[in-house]
């Protein structure tokens, strides 16, 4: 097993992390101060009248529909994909009962061929005993 320098134990990893984490933060929040400060310089002072009428530069409707169309095309393709993967998975299945089917008896474990469980008097196909059959 490799074991860490003698130097570096359990709790100066963690105090290095906290002091990595608390200067990320620090220069994280001064970058966002900074921002914001910025952001509020550019804003106007007093009101400002807007001449003529007031329209959308994007259109909704449009935006609605391609939306909508991909959220149909994506789920289709979910469904596609299931569907795909179940058939797949299907035809690895019957293949892996031919083949079991072709190894025959020998190849079955001791649980399911032993004399307690697969004796003809004691048990039928269905597993219950043939005595209670009525």
């Amino acid at each position: 097993m490799i074991q860490p320098p003698p130097n570096l134990t359990h709790t100066t990893v963690h105090r290095r992390l906290q002091v990595t984490f608390r200067a990320a933060a620090m220069v994280a929040g001064s970058f966002l101060t900074g921002t914001i400060a910025l952001a509020q310089d550019d804003r106007a002072t007093s009101f400002v009248a807007v001449d003529g009428p007031i329209t959308e530069s994007i259109p909704g409707g449009p935006l609605l529909a391609t939306a909508y169309i991909l959220v149909w095309v994506l789920l289709l393709g979910l469904v596609l994909g299931i569907q795909r993967s179940h058939q797949k998975n299907t035809e690895k299945l019957q293949e892996l009962q031919t083949r079991i089917q072709s190894l025959g008896p020998t190849a079955r474990s001791p649980e399911t061929s032993s004399p307690e469980t697969s004796s003809p008097e004691t048990s039928s196909p269905e597993g219950t005993p043939q005595g209670e059959n009525s």
